[in-house]
């Protein structure tokens, strides 16, 4: 059975190829790289980094305080975030 992640970025690179005329078959690598967009695992990459770049330079200290706190450190989103960004395994 195919993850949730998988059928999105299917979505993702049936979109683009509907939105600009490419066939079925053709590459999504060479579709992104022709028009110089970022593939699918970029994107979330660089959404990860975005939201965990603005976690780290709040001011906000409700904010601060549930991002150093141990549940945040140990939760399930947190390992997925490092897997993303430093190729962490979840443990």
């Amino acid at each position: 059975m195919r993850s949730i992640q998988d059928k999105i970025k299917t979505a993702y690179n049936d979109a683009f190829r509907i939105m600009f005329g490419y066939s079925r078959r053709s590459s999504a690598s060479a579709m992104f790289n022709e028009n110089l967009v970022s593939d699918f695992h970029t994107m979330r990459r660089m959404a990860a980094y975005s939201l965990l770049s603005r976690l780290a330079n709040t001011t906000n200290i409700l904010l601060t305080s549930i991002i150093n706190s141990s549940c945040f450190l140990e939760s399930s989103i947190t390992k997925e975030w490092k897997n993303l960004l430093f190729n962490i395994p979840l443990n």
